[in-house]
């Protein structure tokens, strides 16, 4: 019964995890200001707690042990774009040799923040995941919450890619979490997703996507509107969101030298939702393998 109710509320939200807390420089670019909700760690980690990291973790390392060849369960993880890091700090709960990136400088103090109040070692850094990778002989790296979609470019996310495969072990795994087939090919818009969490005694109220975002069909890329209400305290952004099928995906990973078998699931769910169910997956799930 928990797991139909957290599955739900996940549904409802499913829409406004496109993104996640990197920035990229191309993205700063097209912008006179840098996105404000990643310079408010505390509430962008407020507005995703609902997520069960728990299970989800439970899920990441299962399926590192199923598909990876490492010798097991992961030893030493390594979380890509991480924001407030609740992963990695999860998998350090559990004895994981935990390390992470991110390129918010805010995110990244907000997520050893959260490592010290948990009384945990996490390795966490400033960094640009399309760039040369600080950790090597990881056995599995997570990129999750559609943290791809950042990635705007075939090369941006090459790049990335290629990074994550030299800071791997041989057998290690690469694991993405992204929105649905069946939302990324919404190209006629995007309803508005809102939800409300407890937030410092009252609530915060989030809203991801909203009925006039552009979505441009050559490039893929979408122009998400975000926003965080709270105690009279309000941010909006606009955050430019490329949408990825799962064929680019394939190719992308086999030219930055994955294996070409490709596994698919539909949650970061610890029973293995297919990527094709129809109840149960809200989320496509790759893993891939070094």
């Amino acid at each position: 019964m928990r797991r139909n109710t957290v599955t739900l509320l996940m549904l409802h939200a499913a829409r406004a995890l496109r993104c996640a807390p990197l920035r990229t420089r191309r993205t700063l670019a097209l912008r006179s200001t840098q996105p404000r909700i990643y310079d408010a760690p505390t509430l962008y980690d407020a507005a995703f707690g609902f997520r069960d990291f728990e299970d989800e973790v439970d899920f990441l390392c299962a399926a590192h042990e199923k598909h990876g060849n490492t010798g097991g369960a992961p030893s030493k993880i390594l979380e890509l774009a991480a924001g407030p890091a609740r992963h990695a700090v999860e998998a350090s709960k559990r004895g994981v040799d935990a390390t992470a990136i991110d390129l918010s400088e805010a995110m990244v103090k907000c997520g050893t923040q959260i490592a010290k109040e948990e009384d945990v070692a996490l390795d966490y850094r400033v960094g640009d995941v399309r760039e040369a990778l600080p950790f090597d002989k990881v056995c599995s790296a997570w990129l999750l919450l559609g943290s791809v979609g950042h990635l705007l470019t075939n090369d941006d996310a090459l790049q990335c890619f290629q990074n994550a495969r030299k800071a791997l072990a041989d057998g290690g795994t690469l694991i993405l979490e992204l929105p649905h087939p069946r939302e990324t090919f919404r190209v006629d818009g995007v309803s508005e997703d809102g939800w409300d969490v407890p937030f410092e005694g009252g609530d915060l109220r989030v809203r991801w996507g909203a009925e006039d975002d552009v979505f441009d069909p050559l490039t893929q890329i979408r122009q998400a509107s975000v926003a965080f209400e709270a105690d009279g305290t309000s941010i909006t952004d606009v955050v430019p969101t490329r949408e990825y099928t799962l064929q680019e995906l394939r190719l992308l990973s086999k030219a930055a030298g994955f294996r070409e078998e490709v596994a698919t699931y539909g949650a970061l769910d610890p029973e293995f939702v297919a990527a094709d169910d129809d109840e149960l997956a809200y989320r496509l799930v790759v893993v891939l393998t070094a």
